[in-house]
């Protein structure tokens, strides 16, 4: 696998990077929930329909949260752009024996106060999608996180409208269950309502 090198200064040099992509490609970027996870150490969960996701809770972490971040990538798009290991980002390999490593990764840093971000389902899914399928993974994540740690769900959601650029909306929930298919169960439950909030900004 290939392990995350995050480096501060190219962390704060990206950003600023992103801050001018950002700008022109989103007319909005909004976090209705801006209140930041705990000291603690935080699994993120986060549906996954874009490339943009990632960037945009890394931003989230720079501008707002100040807390460290990793995001696991799977190993076939972290090759392509190693430098983002620079910026916390990890690998993994569906179907492979690798796997366990890279997840006892993500437990290990989940020992100390870091983010770890995660898509659960594992590939690119539309975000009209209401109900989201966990990997098997997440369940060993689950079942094997620091008691210390908590969860918290992300539902990020994008939309057009009369306007060019694009707005993006991110929601933010904490999680209280601890057993896996609860965790599913409340996950999903959780984007569910962020679904229907956006569906009735068209009504």
């Amino acid at each position: 696998m290939i392990v995350a090198r995050p480096s501060r200064g190219y962390q704060f040099l990206f950003y600023r990077i992103l801050q001018c992509l950002t700008s022109f490609y989103f007319a909005r970027i909004h976090w209705p929930n801006q209140k930041p996870p705990t000291n603690a150490p935080v699994l993120l969960l986060c549906n996954h329909q874009s490339w943009w996701d990632g960037i945009l809770i890394f931003i989230l972490h720079q501008k707002i949260w100040k807390k460290p971040f990793y995001v696991m990538m799977l190993l076939s798009e972290l090759t392509k752009r190693k430098f983002l290991t620079s910026l916390g980002a990890y690998s993994i390999q569906k179907n492979h024996r690798s796997v366990l490593e890279s997840l006892n990764y993500s437990l290990k840093l989940l020992e100390n106060p870091n983010h770890v971000l995660v898509f659960p389902q594992g590939r690119l899914e539309s975000q009209h999608v209401s109900h989201l399928t966990f990997s098997k993974g997440i369940q060993y994540l689950v079942n094997h996180l620091p008691a210390h740690a908590e969860i918290w769900a992300l539902s990020v959601h994008y939309s057009f409208s009369v306007h060019v650029r694009a707005h993006c909306t991110i929601y933010l929930q904490p999680i209280t269950s601890r057993l896996p298919e609860a965790v599913d169960e409340e996950w999903n439950r959780f984007h569910q309502q962020c679904v229907e909030l956006e569906q009735q900004k068209w009504q």
